[in-house]
């Protein structure tokens, strides 16, 4: 994000691997889609879009799979902790209290803004600035 940013700032091009917002991946799927003018053949650019909504689909994935509470695999690590503790208290004979996960609430609302500011910065960037893949 700090080079996203900083190459906003500057003259430099975007670095084609780095960070794009859904603006910039409909950018890139209307440059492929229009590099009919370049001879790419129909399979190269068919080949090409579906690369890119694979890539697109699979980022979503493992993002939505991270440990933080506003996403998926937040709410599966609170559930992993909750079994944990159920499974101590089994073994030690101790009584189970369900673990508070709206104390967690603070940080969630810490992620999410965090990600709102992310997604900003991203689409501010790709409207900017945006990407090319120079097809």
């Amino acid at each position: 994000m700090v080079d996203l940013v900083n190459g906003l700032i500057s003259n430099e091009p975007r670095d084609p691997a780095g960070l794009v917002s859904i603006i910039g991946v409909g950018q890139l799927a209307v440059e492929i889609a229009a590099s009919d003018d370049l001879g790419l053949h129909l399979a190269t650019r068919v080949a090409s879009m579906l690369s890119l909504l694979a890539s697109l689909n699979l980022a979503l994935f493992v993002f939505n799979l991270l440990p933080l509470l506003p996403m998926d695999g937040g709410h599966v690590a609170a559930a992993l902790w909750e079994g944990l503790k159920k499974i101590r208290a089994r073994l030690t004979g101790a009584v189970f209290r369900p673990a508070d996960t709206a104390r967690l609430t603070p940080l969630t609302y810490l992620m999410t803004l965090l990600l709102i500011s992310m997604a900003v910065l991203l689409i501010v960037t790709d409207l900017l600035k945006p990407l090319s893949i120079g097809l």
